[in-house]
């Protein structure tokens, strides 16, 4: 019976302090790298915020240009019947077409 005592595991450690030191470097790096892992989740989320607030900016410009192509084509729809215009006819080059200023493009703060 007493060689059976030889192979058995050592007793586990009561405290800490009876871990032994390269042990305890382990836990430390492991801690160090999931408090990395946590920063950079958290420089991840205000990146994806901030990506999110430039998608939303692109869509409410494209939702402006809509409106500006859409008031354009009925401003021409009405002179081409007033002057009685073919509907079909040639168009004005695109430099014509713009008559009013357009919307400033408003660019979020960059966090990046």
């Amino acid at each position: 019976m007493r060689g059976d005592k030889e192979h058995l595991p050592p007793p586990v450690p009561a405290t800490p302090a009876d871990v032994p030191a390269p042990f305890q470097q382990v836990q430390r790096e492991v801690t160090g790298v999931m408090e990395e892992m946590r920063e950079f989740a958290r420089r991840q989320t205000v990146d994806i915020n901030s990506i999110a607030e430039c998608v939303r900016t692109m869509r409410d410009e494209a939702k402006q240009y809509t409106s500006l192509l859409a008031a354009i084509e009925r401003e021409q729809a009405t002179e081409n019947r007033t002057h009685g215009h073919d509907a079909h006819a040639k168009r004005a080059p695109p430099s014509q077409l713009v008559r009013r200023a357009t919307a400033p493009v408003c660019r979020p703060q960059s966090t990046i």
